[in-house]
């Protein structure tokens, strides 16, 4: 019932020339009176989006690419690379194995009723959401998710410390830690970084190839953690050690700091990366 109370975007109503739809969007988002600053500062950024279509002389009907187009085309190779391995990174580092199956993780440490564990575990699942969205203002994302996952790489270590010597208290810190590290990073930070990879015409493409890949991981996760666990029993959560510190790996080395940035800017890093690249191959 909540789709039919959904606001339309009133940037694709004023892509697709459909301004006084737009107008009525924005009113019920940000109030009457927020109207015309809103409208103006949408209409700038779509003059922006359309301005080589202009001096091209092509024509300025809204493009909007495809999964192929974002698949196969170079210019999408590096943002999608990115996107696609911190879509990954969000399922791999085994938070849906704890939830899944966390009844069996706390018996494994010798815990008979899992029910208190389970119900903390949840509470941490919740609270540290609106935190992370505060910190956003502080911190830079890419620390955030640095910091967050490096917390989930202890965690492993205490996990696998905690199952091995059988200190059932303990598992249940390190499962509530981990779980606050997982909330505090790569959990909401995902679609936020994964939208800002993309320009408006590609960003849906993009983001429908992001969940795809998502519930991929996530069956894998679901599928492959209880044959892992009964394989190794008490070190079940080695396997999410060396996920985690490839993680952190990854992020340092490829993904952008997207902080205090516009989209626009955000693209004309690629753009440049991508020139420079296409350079040096001609020069080669």
């Amino acid at each position: 019932m909540s789709f039919f109370f959904m606001v339309e975007s009133p940037v694709w109503l004023v892509a697709n020339g459909k301004d006084e739809e737009a107008e009525k969007e924005l009113g019920r988002l940000y109030g009457k009176q927020n109207v015309n600053v809103m409208m103006g500062w949408i209409q700038a950024n779509d003059r922006r989006s359309k301005l080589p279509s202009m001096l091209s002389g092509v024509s300025d009907k809204v493009h909007t690419e495809t999964n192929w187009t974002i698949l196969t085309s170079k210019k999408f190779r590096k943002p999608l690379i990115i996107a696609l391995g911190l879509t990954c990174i969000n399922q791999l580092v085994g938070i849906n194995a704890v939830f899944f199956y966390s009844s069996s993780i706390l018996k494994d440490a010798g815990i008979s009723d899992s029910r208190v564990g389970l119900m903390i575990i949840d509470i941490l699942n919740v609270v540290p959401v609106p935190i992370a969205a505060a910190l956003t203002k502080i911190l830079r994302k890419r620390t955030m998710l640095i910091s967050g996952i490096s917390v989930m790489v202890l965690c492993c270590i205490g996990m696998t410390f905690s199952l091995v010597y059988s200190v059932g208290w303990l598992s249940i810190v390190f499962l509530g830690v981990f779980v606050v590290g997982y909330d505090l990073s790569i959990g909401p930070l995902l679609w936020p970084i994964v939208a800002e990879l993309f320009a408006d015409s590609a960003r849906g493409a993009a983001v429908g190839t992001c969940v795809t890949m998502k519930w991929i991981c996530s069956l894998i996760v679901g599928i492959g953690f209880p044959y892992v666990e009964e394989a190794i029993t008490n070190y079940s959560f080695t396997p999410f050690l060396g996920t985690t510190i490839l993680s952190i790996i990854f992020i340092y080395f490829m993904v952008p700091e997207t902080s205090d940035m516009t989209i626009a800017e955000i693209q004309d890093g690629f753009r440049s990366d991508h020139s420079v690249q296409s350079s040096s191959k001609s020069q080669m």
